[in-house]
């Protein structure tokens, strides 16, 4: 799986009084719910940073990147090919572990 999210979004689907939930809150449910028949884990994060400045969404990207673990991209700056990447190395390493 790759975690979307948009950075500096503050509350949940239009809805002012329902505040986004932490991101680790969110992977740890996207997980839960896409490994029911088989473990689906989270390898990276793409970030649409489209509202924040280049400076602080490259701190964002650091925050995310501690907060979870996880290499975190910012699809609107960089591309998607980091994260094309890193699936591509997931793959190669599972097909490797089966």
């Amino acid at each position: 799986l790759i975690l979307c999210y948009e950075a500096g979004r503050e509350h949940s689907g239009g809805f002012p009084n329902l505040p986004m939930p932490p991101l680790a809150m969110i992977r740890d449910l996207n997980e839960s719910l896409a490994s029911v028949f088989e473990p689906c884990p989270v390898i990276a994060v793409a970030m649409n940073g489209r509202y924040l400045s280049e400076r602080d969404a490259e701190e964002e990207k650091d925050r995310v990147t501690d907060e979870l673990g996880l290499p975190v991209c910012d699809v609107i700056r960089d591309g998607p090919g980091m994260l094309a990447d890193i699936v591509q190395t997931f793959v190669r390493l599972r097909k490797l572990n089966q």
